[in-house]
């Protein structure tokens, strides 16, 4: 089975049918309708980005100096890097797959290692426990 094929019985599996890849992405939403993932396959690599919006942002914090910090602990971040979206205040956590190592059983690993640096990570810059 080719890596687009596992992804998307992966993304089914997860989601009662409703995910695919189209076009190589997947976004998904929270239960409140806010964006709160995108997968990306390509030929190298599964990308998973969560973006943490300018609204969740502190108001008295400066998100590049945390997100400095952050990155400069690899025993804090492991796997994940933070980076700031296009607009410059958006933050975005992104988690990376190689293409060689797409399985379910390493999808599934994958997801809820990614999940849950998302939720260490951004709780480390915003001080809630669920964004």
């Amino acid at each position: 089975m080719d890596k687009e094929n596992l992804v998307n019985q992966w993304l089914a599996d997860m989601s009662a049918g409703q995910w695919q890849l189209e076009d190589g992405e997947c976004h998904l939403s929270n239960s409140q309708g806010e964006h709160y993932s995108t997968i990306q396959l390509n030929s190298l690599r599964l990308l998973i980005m969560f973006p943490l919006h300018p609204a969740a942002h502190p108001q008295d914090t400066d998100i590049n100096s945390n997100l400095l910090l952050l990155n400069n602990h690899p025993d804090i971040i492991g796997f994940a890097s933070f980076s700031l979206a296009a607009d410059d205040r958006t933050v975005v956590l992104s988690t990376t797959l190689p293409c060689e190592a797409i399985s379910l059983d390493t999808l599934t690993n994958f997801w809820q290692r990614s999940t849950d640096a998302r939720d260490a990570l951004f709780f480390a810059i915003t001080g809630k426990e669920e964004l």
